[in-house]
């Protein structure tokens, strides 16, 4: 399909929540293509929100080791556990920084055709889940992170 011009940093769209998706239709579906072409031809990205390239709605692919994983209103229905992680963000290159995420989460979404699905993560995978979800509420790294593994921003102390 396309690939699609990445936000960055500074970006409002990146800090609004996105829309909830009423249909699953051949437009989302497209929209579920071009994120997943962005996601696999943007070096290091292994999950996009929507709002990381400009569609103000709750859709997402994540880079599974079964494919790719499209999402289309995602929301955490269960979680469990801490963990603290180190986790970085394609809109904000090489800023890194510590964040509290479930050990594991409960994933209910609807796929690309429309049907309702539950994920269970744990782990690693679950922080990706989490973060991808945290992009589509509006919510970014620079902003929820616990601290900084280097410093962002010039002048940081």
């Amino acid at each position: 399909m396309a690939v699609r011009e990445l936000r960055v940093f500074e970006d409002p769209d990146l800090q609004q929540p996105c829309r909830t998706v009423d249909a699953v239709n051949d437009h989302v579906r497209m929209l579920l293509e071009d994120l997943a072409d962005t996601m696999t031809a943007t070096k290091g990205c292994i999950a996009l929100a929507a709002n990381q390239v400009g569609i103000k709605r709750r859709l997402a692919v994540i880079a599974t080791d079964k494919g790719v994983q499209k999402l289309v209103n995602p929301k955490i229905a269960g979680k469990s556990g801490l963990q603290e992680i180190v986790e970085d963000c394609i809109c904000f290159k090489d800023i890194e920084g510590y964040m509290l995420r479930p050990e594991s989460v409960i994933i209910e979404a609807l796929d690309e055709n429309g049907s309702q699905i539950t994920i269970e993560a744990w782990g690693e995978e679950a922080s990706v889940y989490c973060h991808v979800i945290d992009h589509l509420d509006g919510k970014i790294l620079v902003k929820e992170v616990l601290r900084f593994v280097n410093k962002p921003l010039e002048g940081e102390e």
